[in-house]
């Protein structure tokens, strides 16, 4: 038996302690000649059982994950051409030169492929950087190919497919394969909240029923999404609408608290951040393409961004010119999926992105589905062809629950990513440490994937008060607590803090030990919170997550008039991360050169005045309502709720310096821009 291993530095791959793989007993035997791979089970929380099998017609598709050639090597090369100062800072590979030198071979993807076929599996494509070879048969044609049963589990109220056993193959095979995924559905999820995310029933009101053909694009699966509008009142600036309707809130918070915020726009994020100057003298984003990766593909996308930015940043409209789709078809798991949600995910990235670099080329990229396998394609395909320079991506797996096949190949394209020069950006997370978490099975605190990957960089998020003359009133770490105005008492109950909501995702890995870049800046005490050695922590920038401070958007949505354009305010690290993906589109622009994999330049600048250090301040808050029924007053409000900021109700906090919401901190305008202009190195030679 053989454990995958993944090596930067001090790092390596560990395999989590804390969740119970399903009982292997009712597996198929392996054949004596045949081993079992370690890393291709689920890692589900303890006391998740089988409901049913898989019927044996179902189809089902696979892919087999190859070893890189020279996987040290990969990622020494990988740190090298991100770390200021080494010789070989910005000398990247082509994607062809990459496979060249580290690609699984031909005869390894022939021989692979033979196999699958002798088992009467369909070979159904290989990427052309060979990481894995793609197949399908049915249930019971994959369950003998591999000597595992697959059973359905219910998951976080829905069902998923799993494999009973590690499955098993040739041994002289098995010295090639990393592991094997798609036996155990493994579903990501977007990191926005807000919407009728926050309504009572949540979005559980989404229909499929439908669809309607658009002009160049293959049909849309679903109308758009339930509408949803902000209930009034709200605070055109901090503080602009004071909430005297209330009782006043607990000790230490301001009296009266102001009503939320009405949702920041383009121009107030770019003022807030520094960022107004640098775009006004033309370091706008041109030249650089900022990918967006989601699941799916709404079908009123390019009217909803161009009419948003009509609306609200004039001097930058969205030219039709600098936005790209490449959507995978054919889209599956729809329902299981929740396809509607998938369109506000892509209307916040691409908008956010266009909101701190409006001139930035945006591609967005829709996955077949949010199954793992079919958003690790979509990263995959834009790296191995380099469609983009900068890539955000706006979802994660709730934890670090995942198969470690699931892991390594992931990782894999990432280090490609690095050595190529491609920056990779991941929402933190909006469940805080996932300790109140009771899908992921808390309460261990436990960063999110694929955030705490050690090739990627980690946003996370903050609350963020924008004054009337558009400078910051409050920036503080985002970890909400929530109390609700009981009519009986007159007070908001339970007070204090309140009950914890939501937040930033952060912390310690679970998965990954400290990569280089974060030693000496990232404090022990964060590093070795979970225990010795120390780990990779989230995150490792911040930018504006809160919802109750968060980004008006513009999306058409389902009415119950009739479908048409509205607009509502949202947040999440699904709104950090694509912000700061367009502030890094600034810094490659200004400094004439592409970044790619920033975290090794990031902590170089830590204490400098690159950053904003982001603190806990004064104790303060929100108060807000909802319409009951998400869009108008016909059925009422709910009741007020009163949302504190940097509540600190869990393991993270804000803290001076490096903490575990806002990781370094917030980018600090034409500081951090300008901090981007370096020496990139021989510009033709290569390692």
């Amino acid at each position: 038996m053989r454990r995958s291993r993944i090596v930067l530095g001090s790092l390596a791959l560990a395999v989590p302690v804390f969740v119970a793989p399903l009982d292997q007993a009712g597996a198929g035997s392996a054949d004596p000649a045949r081993v079992r791979l370690v890393g291709s089970m689920p890692l589900l929380p303890v006391g998740v059982i089988p409901s049913a099998a898989v019927p044996p017609d179902e189809r089902v598709e696979i892919q087999v994950h190859l070893l890189l050639r020279d996987q040290a090597g990969a990622d020494a090369l990988a740190l090298a051409v991100a770390t200021p100062g080494n010789p070989l800072r910005g000398r990247y590979l082509t994607p062809q030169q990459f496979r060249a030198r580290f690609s699984p071979t031909e005869a390894t993807v022939a021989k692979v492929s033979g196999w699958l076929t002798s088992q009467d599996l369909t070979v159904t494509g290989v990427p052309a950087n060979r990481f894995y070879v793609a197949a399908e048969g049915t249930a019971a044609q994959v369950e003998a190919a591999f000597s595992t049963a697959l059973v359905t589990v219910e998951v976080n109220g829905g069902q998923r497919r799993v494999n009973t056993a590690e499955p098993a193959l040739p041994a002289d095979l098995a010295s090639s394969v990393a592991g094997i995924t798609g036996l155990t559905q493994v579903f990501a999820h977007p990191a926005r909240v807000g919407g009728r995310d926050e309504l009572p029933g949540g979005g559980s009101t989404e229909s499929t029923a439908g669809a309607s053909d658009t002009a160049g694009r293959a049909p849309s699966a679903a109308p758009p999404a339930p509408g949803f509008r902000n209930a009034g009142p709200c605070s055109a600036s901090w503080g602009e609408q004071p909430a005297t309707e209330v009782p006043r809130y607990g000790s230490g918070y301001p009296d009266p608290l102001p009503w939320a915020p009405c949702g920041w726009t383009p121009p107030e994020l770019r003022q807030a951040y520094g960022l107004d100057a640098v775009v006004a003298r033309g370091i706008d984003g041109r030249g650089v393409t900022v990918a967006v990766v989601a699941a799916y593909a709404s079908p009123t996308i390019l009217d909803d961004a161009s009419m948003y930015a009509s609306r609200h940043d004039p001097d930058h409209p969205l030219d039709p010119s600098q936005f790209v789709e490449r959507n995978f078809q054919p889209e599956r798991l729809q329902g299981e999926c929740g396809i509607q949600g998938w369109y506000g995910e892509e209307t916040l990235d691409v908008e956010a992105v266009h909101a701190t670099a409006p001139k930035a080329d945006v591609l967005y990229v829709g996955a077949r589905s949010c199954d793992s396998s079919d958003m690790g394609e979509a990263v995959a395909e834009i790296v191995d062809g380099h469609w983009a320079d900068i890539v955000t991506n706006s979802y994660g797996f709730g934890g670090e629950l995942l198969p470690s096949a699931v892991i390594d190949a992931t990782v894999r394209v990432h280090t490609q990513a690095a050595i190529q020069g491609i920056g990779l950006y991941y929402a933190s997370g909006d469940a805080g440490d996932y300790g109140n978490d009771a899908s992921y099975g808390g309460p261990a605190p436990s960063a999110s994937f694929q955030a705490s990957s050690p090739w990627a960089t980690a946003v996370g998020g903050t609350s963020l008060g924008i004054d009337a003359g558009g400078q910051v009133a409050v920036e503080q770490g985002w970890t909400t607590g929530v109390s609700t105005l009981d009519l009986a008492s007159g007070t908001f109950l339970p007070g204090g803090k309140g009950d914890f909501l939501y937040g930033a995702g952060g912390g310690a890995s679970r998965l990954f030990e400290q990569p280089s870049y974060q030693a000496g800046v990232v404090p022990n005490r964060i590093a070795e919170s979970i225990g010795v050695p120390p780990r990779r922590v989230v995150p490792d920038v911040g930018m504006v997550g809160d919802p109750n401070t968060g980004m008006l958007i513009g999306q058409t949505q389902t009415f119950p008039e009739g479908v048409s354009y509205d607009e509502y305010r949202i947040g999440g690290t699904s709104l950090s991360a694509p912000l700061f993906a367009g502030v890094m589109a600034l810094v490659d622009q200004r400094g004439g050169y592409h970044h790619g994999f920033a975290n090794p330049w990031l902590y170089s600048l830590a204490g400098t005045d690159a950053f904003r250090d982001v603190t806990s301040g004064d104790r303060t808050a929100v108060v807000r309502r909802n319409f009951v029924n998400g869009t108008d007053d016909s059925t009422g409000f709910t009741q007020p709720t009163v949302r504190t900021f940097d509540a600190d109700l869990q393991t993270l906090r804000t803290r001076p310096g490096y903490d575990t919401l806002t990781g370094l901190g917030a980018p600090n305008g034409n500081r951090f821009v300008n901090a981007g202009v370096i020496a990139r190195g021989p510009a033709t030679a290569q390692p």
